[in-house]
């Protein structure tokens, strides 16, 4: 590569030249090391709705390594995020660009009784958030996001849900207000944190 300065390189050794502008030039090996181990600090578990229905899930959130990350489940299932699964337990192996990988085993229960018709208040993580923003109820039917001045910016509506997905990488950094509906029209408010 040329220019003043690159990025994205894999552990490794470089040979760099740089010159200057009356014609001196000066060339020397440079060595990059190799990122942090890859880990899998970080996972959410949305319980199923009971025996046999598939609408549990699994979230993981990698760390470490070298992004982009790629997931293989032992279902054979794919991706950092499992949605509409059944109860059980999930193992799946992370790895990074550079090949090195960190494996996790996650179990997806089935909701107890007072998660049954919305009685449980709904959970919402991470906050602070960044770019995604989970909301698990298992009768949601509708979430919204305001922000400080009570203005509308992100709305979900329409089928009952136990996870819901808000991509906020778009929004500004700040104090937002999400609102909750369950199907048994039952309101929760959260104050949500988006940092950038």
């Amino acid at each position: 590569s040329s220019g003043n300065q690159t990025d994205q390189l894999l552990a490794g050794q470089y040979l760099v030249t740089v010159s200057d502008s009356r014609g001196n030039i000066l060339t020397d090996m440079i060595t990059i090391g190799a990122s942090d181990t890859l880990l899998i600090p970080t996972s959410f578990i949305v319980d199923a709705g009971g025996s046999g229905i598939a609408n549990g899930a699994i979230v993981i959130v990698p760390g470490g390594g070298q992004s982009p990350y790629s997931a293989l489940w032992s279902d054979g299932g794919t991706g950092l995020e499992r949605t509409q699964i059944l109860p059980g337990t999930y193992t799946v192996t992370v790895t990074d660009i550079q090949g090195c990988t960190a494996t996790g085993t996650y179990n997806v229960g089935t909701v107890s009784a007072n998660d049954i018709g919305g009685t449980a208040p709904p959970k919402v993580w991470p906050n602070p958030a960044s770019d995604l923003l989970y909301i698990n109820g298992n009768a949601l039917v509708s979430v919204s996001l305001c922000d400080a001045t009570g203005r509308l910016v992100m709305e979900h509506n329409g089928g009952k849900s136990p996870l819901f997905i808000l991509h906020t990488e778009d929004l500004t950094s700040g104090v937002y207000f999400l609102n909750m509906t369950t199907e048994n029209q039952n309101i929760y408010m959260a104050k949500v944190v988006i940092n950038r």
